[in-house]
């Protein structure tokens, strides 16, 4: 059976949360191409292949080191040099050029490289700056590759939130949902186990979140724990914020992502509910309005939380620093983000692939082939980040898996709220509202303030970004 999936970025951002992304180059800035993307690819693939040397160009941002994760000595460009080395031994012609970047510098080396002419055969990165690089005519339309066959393999609704002008540029390969990360050991110590969602779904909703946290607190009586960090900063944890507006049926984005659409009563239920969070003696922790995401994940780790949200990514850093005596052990639960009507809501930072534009046919040929090859075959290794595929086949990727929440986090990918971080205009919409979004936190502007504000600042922005690139 097909899951609802649509793609969310964060960055995060990936985003700069969570370690899983550095610092973006402003990809909204500088587009090299109107609205036909497709007319920078001039090649045509060829129906017979040269059988001589072919050279793939590979730029890899590694999710893991080693080839399963498991090698003490690993390194970040091995898996993927391990999946070359698988394909050629099928095609003995082909030699791979691999080169690894971090999250870090990566992104504004390989913004520039595309701006200065070079074209990878294959790219590995998120999947909000591959969209970016499809809008700005970096990228080689697949046809060839998201066959009809090909593209029934996809969970629902996974492949058309990446289209540039109706054509598939972007291959998605892992998804890293987010959710509700709770330490249960907490929850134990007050007595307050039993507020927890038990249900299958361990979904609950928004009151009954904010009745447990209110009363694990008093029960605790202590001044250095809290009850959720809530992000004022979009820049670097825009996906966290707005898994709170999600869940009360609001969107900072409308749904074509062509306009704001916080000012909805939708959005503002959601901000309200956010503010009266902030205004809970206790339940937020102090200097949240600019706290780095990274920040909360630590505050995790000493157990000054309660609560976080999370995406899987981080849930196994946690996890992994236990195993490595790194911190304290304690029980950790994950659960279903609250919502107004208790029904689940989640988002996904993913990664996926694309080709360069191409003008060699043989290049361009061998590439489409290992695009398919890496896309399906490599799958089984996404154990290694403990991430999710886009794929119908490997829904049961984690059956028989210890941790039961891992279990129960594959069952986000049918929540999935619509993607906003593949707009156009993204980076610099966040990058504005952020200060104004600020002022709000504090209890300088109301809710409504703030809605207006970030739709008259917002709209101008988005539809600046859409007449740059040529795109109604």
């Amino acid at each position: 059976m097909k899951k609802i999936l649509a793609i969310t970025m964060v960055l995060v951002f990936i985003l700069s949360f969570l370690g899983a992304c550095g610092k973006e180059p402003e990809a909204d800035t500088k587009p090299e191409v109107s609205a036909n993307a497709s007319a920078e690819s001039s090649a045509e693939p060829s129906a017979e292949p040269s059988a001589e040397p072919v050279e793939l160009l590979v730029w890899e941002f590694s999710k893991w080191n080693g080839i399963t994760g498991t090698e003490p000595d690993g390194k970040p460009e091995d898996w993927m040099q391990h999946m070359a080395d698988k394909f050629t031994e099928k095609y003995p012609n082909v030699t791979f050029n691999i080169e690894v970047y971090d999250v870090n510098e990566g992104p504004q080396k390989t913004a520039i490289a595309l701006q200065q002419g070079v074209r990878p055969a294959i790219i590995h990165d998120a999947l909000v700056r591959l969209v970016q690089y499809g809008w700005q005519g970096y990228l080689q339309p697949l046809d060839n590759v998201l066959t009809d066959d090909m593209r029934a393999r996809f969970t629902d609704n996974s492949l058309e939130p990446l289209k540039v002008n109706d054509e598939d540029y972007v291959i998605p390969f892992a998804a890293n949902p987010f959710l509700m990360m709770v330490n249960q050991s907490m929850f134990d110590k007050a007595g307050t186990a039993d507020m927890l969602p038990a249900n299958e779904l361990r979904s609950w909703k928004l009151d009954e979140y904010y009745n447990a946290i209110t009363k694990t607190l008093a029960a605790l009586n202590k001044d250095d724990v809290y009850g959720v960090p809530l992000v004022g900063n979009l820049t670097t944890g825009d996906t966290f914020t707005q898994m709170w507006f999600w869940g009360a049926g609001g969107s900072l984005f409308s749904e074509n992502l062509k306009t704001i659409a916080i000012d909805s009563p939708e959005g503002l239920q959601g901000l309200e509910f956010f503010k009266k969070m902030l205004d809970a003696k206790g339940f937020v922790p102090p200097g949240m309005s600019t706290t780095k995401i990274g920040d909360v994940f630590t505050l995790f780790n000493q157990q000054k939380l309660l609560t976080a949200v999370t995406s899987i990514v981080n849930y196994s850093r946690c996890i992994n620093a236990m195993d490595a005596g790194q911190i304290e052990p304690f029980d950790v639960k994950l659960v279903s983000m609250p919502t107004l009507d208790g029904t689940p809501v989640s988002s996904s930072s993913g990664h996926g692939f694309a080709i360069g534009s191409q003008e060699d046919k043989n290049v361009l040929y061998y590439s489409e082939l290992f695009l398919k090859f890496i896309a399906t075959e490599g799958v089984p290794y996404l154990t290694a980040s403990r991430e999710y595929s886009y794929l119908d086949e490997y829904s049961d990727l984690y059956a028989g898996q210890e941790d039961q929440n891992i279990v129960f986090a594959s069952q986000m990918m049918n929540y999935m709220a619509p993607a906003c971080d593949t707009a156009i205009g993204f980076n610099a919409v966040r990058q504005a509202l952020t200060p104004i979004f600020q002022q709000f936190y504090v209890g300088d502007i109301t809710a409504e303030g703030f809605a207006k504000q970030a739709a008259d600042v917002g709209n101008k922005i988005l539809q600046q970004a859409r007449e740059e690139m040529g795109v109604n």
